[in-house]
Formats: C-alpha cells, structure tokens, sequence
C-alpha cells in the first residue's frame, strides 16, 4: 500500500494514522492518494477532538490561509457551511466554518 514515502521522519506511512508525526500527516495532505486522505478522515471521525485533527488544524492554523483556501490548495472542496455542521454536530467543520466567518489569509503552502 505504501505509494506515499515519509522524508527525515522514524515512521512509514503503514503505521497507524495515529503513530505519524506532523510532517507525515502534511506529506499525506500534500502527496497522498484518496487512500491516505481516507485514513486521516477515519482518525478524524473517530477522534474529532484527538491528535490527529490537532495537527491537521494546527498545520492550516500555521499556513496562514483560511480552511477553503487550504483545501484548495491541496485539492479538495471546501467545508460546509457553519449552520450545517452545527446541526449535524461536526466539530472540524464548526471550526472551519468560524474560520471563514473570520476571513482569514496569509501565507501560501
């Protein structure tokens, strides 16, 4: 399964998703296929608040781009509004539409 490399990291992208440091989840974000995206989102589903959604948010929080612009950036949609995800109790996606209420901008990834 491994199509995706980790670069000067102690981990392989066939360990959980749970084991990998930041630079493996933005190696995923930035260079994995469908199926590295897919193993974040299940960590994510399972952990809203964990780890994994911590370093996610934290590397968009450091790019300086707003949640939309990030996920165009590495090529997926953006996210739902902020009164659908509060109805359908999505916690990353509250957080991301709050950001874009704020209208954040910066540095490019």
């Amino acid at each position: 399964m491994t199509d995706l490399v980790f670069r000067n990291v102690d981990a392989s992208p066939d360990q959980p998703v749970s084991e990998w440091p930041l630079e493996g989840i933005q190696a995923a974000l930035e260079r994995g296929s469908l199926t590295y995206w897919r193993r974040l989102a299940k960590a994510i589903q399972a952990e809203p608040w964990g780890p994994v959604a911590a370093e996610i948010s934290r590397l968009v929080d450091e790019s300086g781009l707003t949640r939309a612009e990030f996920a165009s950036r590495i090529g997926t949609s953006t996210p739902p509004p902020l009164d659908l995800c509060q109805r359908q109790g999505d916690p990353v996606g509250v957080a991301a539409a709050a950001d874009e209420g704020r209208g954040r901008r910066g540095a490019r990834i």
